[in-house]
């Protein structure tokens, strides 16, 4: 499910996944994939959910 999308200069170079937990108190783990044009999605296999957590951190470089 895409959820966002990241503004320009927010954006990674290439897909960056990482798991997540999914569900009532992160019960089931998840993913959540940010690609390069700065859509954030979130899913776990071909169910749909509507809890996600997650935190996405910006670390930016010069």
């Amino acid at each position: 499910n895409h959820v966002a999308t990241l503004p320009e200069g927010y954006r990674p170079k290439e897909t960056i996944p990482a798991l997540c937990g999914i569900g009532g108190l992160g019960s089931e783990t998840g993913y959540i994939k940010v690609d390069a044009s700065g859509n954030v999605f979130f899913g776990v296999g071909e169910r749909s959910t509507n809890i996600v957590f997650a935190q996405i951190v910006f670390i930016g470089s010069q």
